[in-house]
């Protein structure tokens, strides 16, 4: 996994040397899992700025260091809308099973303008939210109960909800995929009508 440093990729963050945020990105996205590099990527790019560009300049420079093609690849899904690495995680199944790319954050608004809803990842025409329920905030019985009422609502306005946590992705990833495919082939059925 290890790539040489390169003086001119350090630099100091509060009196202490460190790597730049190009070389921070290139060492953490070609780190497996490739969901988890995905994550790495997504939360450095909301936090920097990153430059996707300059970053594709690097990557471009090193052809032959391990973990080459994990990052090439995860380059073009990086998406500084995810909010946990669960989210990220969750897009890196969609995308790799070459489903469509959802949208992240997308805010749903009900007749009079209010915000209903915030969906972590959504197929906005098909009107399909995806949402990723970390265990430490959506399982208490106040969370539970706002989210169905949430659930409710949105699919007053035509919205269908995928909800899935740590546990069902990785016992189950095909059948979360298996209900993403499901519904946008259902949505698009529709639409054809």
């Amino acid at each position: 996994m290890r790539a040489d440093v390169d003086p001119a990729d350090v630099v100091e963050a509060h009196g202490m040397p460190v790597t730049s945020p190009i070389r921070t990105a290139f060492d953490l996205g070609r780190r497996g899992p490739a969901w988890l590099g995905l994550a790495y990527l997504d939360d450095l790019t909301a936090a920097t700025d990153l430059d996707l560009g300059a970053l594709w300049r690097f990557i471009v420079s090193h052809p032959a260091v391990r973990g080459i093609r994990q990052i090439r690849g995860l380059v073009p899904w990086i998406d500084p809308g995810a909010e946990s690495s669960g989210e990220s995680w969750m897009r890196h199944l969609i995308l790799s099973d070459d489903l469509p790319r959802p949208e992240t954050q997308v805010r749903v608004y009900n007749e009079h303008g209010d915000i209903v809803a915030k969906f972590d990842h959504a197929y906005r025409e098909e009107k399909i939210g995806i949402e990723f329920d970390g265990f430490e905030y959506h399982y208490t019985a106040e969370q539970r109960a706002a989210n169905t009422a949430r659930d409710r609502e949105t699919a007053r306005l035509g919205w269908s909800t995928i909800r899935r946590n740590s546990a069902q992705l990785s016992f189950d990833p095909h059948g979360f995929l298996a209900e993403v495919t499901r519904q946008l082939d259902e949505r698009a059925r529709r639409r054809r009508r």
